[in-house]
């Protein structure tokens, strides 16, 4: 007899409350979608760019003095051996450590890696735009596709 006293009263319970439940649950969701229109950060995105568009911006950047980062994520030695001008090396294990605290999240950062299908350089450019960067791209090929001069 408790048992089903018990069931009927859940059953009473849940009949009355759905009608409320729902409505609360449709106007929240209006208040909190029109909340979140007003008060939404443009989206956190990166681009891709070209080798070419790369060769266009280094050149800009010793003609014209523009201000970015180019991050070479290979490996010290693949660096030493040859990279792109004016890339810092920070593989990702270190990036993951020191990277934020080395550029401002409004500068334009460059990553590249090895190629066009190394996800550690993905991961890098993931890795900056979740910490709040808003300015950052990936060399498309990394280095086996880059036709520049190396240093």
């Amino acid at each position: 007899m408790r048992v089903i006293k018990a069931v009927f009263c859940v059953s009473v319970l849940c009949i009355v409350w759905t009608p409320f439940s729902a409505a609360y649950t449709e106007n929240d969701a209006a208040r909190l979608t029109a909340d979140a229109r007003r008060t939404e950060a443009p989206p956190l995105a990166y681009v891709k760019i070209s080798e070419d568009a790369l060769a266009d911006k280094l050149e800009e950047r010793h003609l014209l003095k523009i201000v970015f980062a180019l991050v070479d994520l290979r490996t010290e030695g693949d660096y030493a051996a040859g990279h792109i001008p004016g890339a810092v090396n920070i593989p990702l294990a270190k990036l993951r450590f020191t990277g934020e605290a080395m550029f401002s999240k409004e500068e334009d950062v460059i990553f590249y890696g090895y190629s066009r299908d190394d996800l550690a350089a993905v991961d890098a450019v993931i890795l900056f735009v979740n910490k709040g960067f808003r300015h950052v791209a990936l060399v498309e090929g990394g280095i086996a596709e880059w036709k520049g001069k190396t240093e």
